[in-house]
């Protein structure tokens, strides 16, 4: 997620094909994190807990930059 950050904001030059790949990766891993919680209401547990807020954390600058509407519904 770094590498888009750094391109959307400005952080830093990123190319465009280093952009696409690293959008790639990140849906990639989301798709990864959803069949994973598939059934399941937290990361570890019955109870939310520290690894719950950070996921979420970092997942909140792809749902606002590269998790577009056509992703999440697909989800």
């Amino acid at each position: 997620m770094y590498t888009v950050c750094q391109g959307i904001f400005g952080w830093a030059e990123v190319t465009m094909a280093d952009w696409n790949e690293a959008s790639k990766n990140v849906k990639a891993h989301v798709k990864t994190l959803n069949t994973a919680l598939e059934g399941k209401k937290w990361l570890v547990g019955n109870e939310m807990t520290i690894a719950d807020v950070f996921v979420a954390l970092m997942l909140s600058y792809s749902f606002q930059t590269v998790l577009d509407s056509g992703f999440r519904k697909a989800m």
